[in-house]
């Protein structure tokens, strides 16, 4: 089982405030949950935050940047879940 180490001595969950910081979780993670939420006092945000800190094993992020809610075409309070398989882990045998 592999463990999250940065959940457990840091944030449950990241924040993605500009698209570089995106292209960056992109391009090193192969899966992680975006919660996008209007606000950090909002109620989604802190049932989101509850759960990540209870989930060792995913990799958690937020954000409230208008930016990244256009790129990702989030217009409402939402989660995404991102997994990237490849080739040969689609096709292996």
């Amino acid at each position: 089982m592999e463990v999250n180490i940065s959940q457990i001595t840091g944030p449950a969950a990241a924040t993605v405030s500009t698209e570089e910081d995106l292209s960056s979780l992109q391009d090193t993670s192969d899966v992680f949950v975006l919660g996008s939420f209007s606000s950090v006092e909002s109620d989604g945000y802190k049932a989101f935050m509850k759960l990540a800190a209870s989930d060792d094993l995913n990799t958690y992020v937020v954000t409230t940047s208008d930016a990244i809610k256009t790129k990702l075409a989030m217009y409402v309070s939402s989660i995404i879940c991102r997994v990237i398989l490849t080739y040969l882990q689609l096709y292996s045998a």
